[in-house]
């Protein structure tokens, strides 16, 4: 069931929102008066880089909900019980989520991608809950029903700690016995929300990338890298300019990190080379596991009985 909630939006969305709706109006002005000789046109190229660059950003910063979604799906379409509940993030803001109850007092906390929402999380929660754990999907800020608007890649940890906050409140489930499992920028959350409480014991991440240069394996060596590196930097300044924040690299959490984790890769391009990079540089213990075939955030989809093996075994292991 969907849980309505009225949206009050903070300055900084209305600040990118205005910013974004001026190069819209920029570029497209520029294409309308723009002569028709092709050789006229090229100067429009670094005009829709920009374009492109601003647009993808607030959307990335600011995701678009989708209540449809909320309305059709619930944990009982994978034939698990569930309470819907709310409890407040770390800073205030009232974050929505879904409580799978298992048997076993163990809890396992859930953070979905970007664009998505808690409940998207039922068909890995799955597993889980069959084989004891509690599980809480949440749904992060500004997604599915949660109060916020902005992802920034720091605020949204304390949606976590006010996940882990909750299941203590919770009589059935030992507090020195939760792990969580994080995809995309679930898992840059939950990695980072563990660097500021010991409750979270052990950490599955799919699909974890950069956050910043230092996560691109220090100062450029070959060509390549030399010629993105202007690019790269250029994309870190701008979203941290739309975010109004500098989240901490995810090389650098890592090595701070002493708990066990699992990262979870998924294809043969960037997101190998980045979770490669991310895990040489995380402590012990540790473990990769790569699913070439699957795609971004595919992984359980890909593997599922695999997936659901290796996942239920990584937190049996650690939270015993």
């Amino acid at each position: 069931m969907l849980r309505s909630r009225k949206t009050h939006h903070s300055w900084l969305y209305y600040r990118n929102t205005a910013i974004a709706m001026l190069i819209v109006i920029i570029f497209g002005v520029a294409v309308i008066a723009a002569p028709l000789k092709w050789t006229s046109l090229l100067w429009l190229i670094p005009l829709f880089l920009v374009f492109r660059l601003v647009w993808v950003t607030y959307l990335t910063t600011h995701p678009v909900r989708r209540p449809n979604l909320y309305r059709t799906m619930t944990p009982l379409d994978v034939q698990l019980q569930f309470k819907a509940v709310e409890f407040p993030a770390r800073d205030g803001l009232s974050i929505a989520g879904w409580f799978l109850p298992g048997n076993n007092r163990r809890a396992i906390i859930m953070a979905h991608g970007l664009g998505g929402a808690g409940v998207t999380m039922m068909f890995h929660a799955h597993p889980l809950v069959k084989a004891g754990y509690n599980v809480l999907m949440v749904d992060l800020r500004a997604h599915g029903i949660s109060q916020g608007d902005t992802i920034d890649g720091v605020q949204e940890v304390d949606d976590i700690l006010g996940a882990v906050d909750y299941l203590k409140t919770r009589l059935d489930v030992d507090a020195g016995k939760i792990g969580a499992l994080g995809i995309s920028l679930g898992a840059h959350t939950v990695l980072h929300a563990a660097l500021r409480t010991d409750a979270i014991r052990a950490l599955v991440l799919e699909g974890i990338g950069p956050t910043c240069l230092d996560d691109h394996g220090g100062k450029p060596t070959t060509l390549r890298r030399k010629i993105n590196y202007p690019i790269n930097w250029l994309l870190y300044k701008f979203a941290d300019f739309i975010s109004n924040t500098k989240p901490e690299s995810n090389a650098q959490a890592l090595r701070r990190l002493d708990r066990p984790i699992l990262v979870i890769s998924t294809g043969r391009g960037t997101e190998q080379h980045f979770s490669r990079l991310l895990f040489a540089a995380a402590s012990e213990p540790k473990e990769l596991w790569e699913i070439p075939a699957a795609r971004h955030a595919g992984g359980f989809f890909q593997e599922r009985q695999a997936y659901s093996e290796r996942m239920v075994a990584f937190f049996d292991k650690w939270l015993l």
